[in-house]
C-alpha cells in the first residue's frame, strides 16, 4: 500500500509522468500534529491511526507517499453518513510512537481502532494493549505475521493484478502483437508482500494466455523513477527490445513512460497500479503506452474496514479474530472516459479535465 516517492528528478519529468499526490496529499487536517482529540457525545468515537499527516515519509532510507487524503476523505464521508465520530491521530513508522497513539486513543476511551501498520512485525505492541482493554483493533497497511488474533483489511493485490496481466494479454497484446514474442519487463522491488504479490499475479494472468512469453531477468529496483527509467531505457537497447512493461506503482510506471517518451517508442504495453489522475488520465491517450492500470478501491476498502470494525463493537464479529479480508480493485485496459471519471469520482473525488481524450 506504501508508494515510493521520487526525488528531484521526477519535478522535472512531471509532466510526463503521474504523480500520486492526488490520492496521497494532506487535507483538512494538520500537518504538523493530531487533530483535536475529543469525543463527541452521542455519537461511537473511533481511533484511525496513521503513519503522519504529512505528504510523506521516511522508512529505511527510501522516501514513501502515504495512504492518506482519500482514505480520510472516505472515512469522514462514512462518519457523516453513519454519525459517528473518527479521531485521525499520527503513529509514525515505529513501534514506540505507534504504541504511544494506541495508549492515546485507550486513554480518551474510543469505542475501536483502526491501525495503518508499515510492518509486518509491529502489531504484538499495539494488539496487546487494545486487546488488554477490550477495544477492538483493526489493521490495515502490511499484514501481520505475528500470531496476534487481529483482523487485517487490505486489497486483493495478487487477484486484481491477475486480472490486469489477463485483460492486457487478451484486449492488447494478442490483438495488436500477436506476430511478435512477448518479452515482458516487470518493475518491482520485492521488498514487501505487496510488491511480491503484484508482480506475481500479473505475471500468471499475461502467462496463462501467453504461455510462451519471455519475463526478463529482474534487475536491482529501489522503487523510485529514476530507477524504473534506467531499467527501461536499458531493456529498450537490447535486441529484441521489451514489449510489455508492468510496474507494480504509478511511480515505477511513470519511470519507464519517461524513458519510453525519450526514446520515442509508443510501440510498447505500459501497465500500473495505484489509479492516480495522472495515470488514469495516461490511459486515455490514443497513443500513450500505457493501456492499463488497477486502480485501487480506496472507497471499498474504507467500507470494508468500517463495516468489521462495527461488526466487532456489536458483537457481531469475533473482537479476536485472524480472519484477513481483502477487497478487489477495478482494472482498466483501455477504458472509456465515462470509465476513468467514475472511478476518479467516487475513489479520489476528482474531475477529469475536459481535455482528457476518448
Amino acid at each position: 500500500m506504501n508508494i515510493r516517492k521520487t526525488s528531484h528528478y521526477f519535478a522535472r519529468r512531471a509532466a510526463a509522468v503521474a504523480i500520486f499526490l492526488l490520492a496521497f496529499g494532506v487535507a483538512g487536517l494538520s500537518a504538523s500534529g493530531n487533530q483535536e482529540m475529543k469525543l463527541k457525545k452521542g455519537k461511537i468515537n473511533l481511533g484511525a491511526i496513521h503513519v503522519t499527516f504529512e505528504p510523506s515519509y521516511f522508512y529505511e532510507g527510501v522516501e514513501y507517499d502515504t495512504f492518506d487524503r482519500s482514505y480520510r476523505r472516505e472515512i469522514d464521508q462514512i462518519a457523516r453518513e453513519h454519525n459517528v465520530n473518527f479521531i485521525n491521530v499520527e503513529g509514525g513508522v515505529d513501534i514506540d510512537p505507534s504504541g504511544y497513539a494506541v495508549q492515546e486513543l485507550l486513554d480518551l476511551g474510543v469505542a475501536g481502532i483502526v491501525i495503518f501498520q508499515n510492518e509486518p512485525g509491529m502489531a504484538p505492541e499495539q494488539m496487546t494493549k487494545a486487546q488488554a482493554a477490550a477495544v477492538p483493533i483493526l489493521v490495515h497497511g502490511m499484514e501481520p505475521q505475528n500470531p496476534m488474533q487481529v483482523p487485517y483489511v487490505g486489497f486483493d493485490e495478487y487477484g486484481s493484478c491477475e486480472e490486469l496481466g489477463k485483460a492486457v494479454a487478451q484486449k492488447v497484446f494478442l490483438r495488436d502483437f500477436s506476430t511478435e514474442g512477448a518479452r515482458v519487463l516487470v518493475l518491482s522491488t520485492g521488498a514487501d508482500q505487496t510488491d511480491v504479490s503484484r508482480a506475481d499475479g500479473f505475471i500468471a494472468g499475461f502467462r496463462s494466455l501467453v504461455p510462451g512469453a519471455d519475463f526478463l531477468k529482474r534487475v536491482q529496483d529501489t522503487g523510485t523513477v529514476e530507477s524504473a527509467d534506467q531499467i527501461v531505457a536499458a531493456n529498450l537497447q537490447q535486441t529484441p527490445p521489451v514489449n510489455v512493461i508492468f510496474a507494480t506503482t504509478d511511480f515505477q510506471a511513470a519511470g519507464a513512460m519517461a524513458a519510453l517518451t525519450r526514446f520515442g517508442r509508443s510501440n510498447v504495453i505500459l501497465s500500473g497500479v495505484g489509479g492516480s489522475r495522472e495515470a488514469m488520465y495516461d490511459l486515455l491517450q490514443p497513443n500513450s503506452p500505457w493501456k492499463g492500470e488497477v486502480g485501487l478501491a480506496i472507497k471499498d476498502f474504507a467500507d470494508e474496514s468500517y463495516k468489521i470494525m462495527m461488526g466487532m463493537i456489536s458483537g457481531e464479529f469475533p473482537k479476536h479474530q485472524d480472519k484477513v479480508y481483502l477487497v478487489k480493485s477495478p482494472v482498466f485496459v483501455q477504458p472509456t472516459r465515462e470509465q476513468v471519471q467514475q472511478y476518479l469520482l467516487q475513489n479520489h473525488d476528482e474531475q477529469l479535465p475536459d481535455n482528457s481524450g476518448k
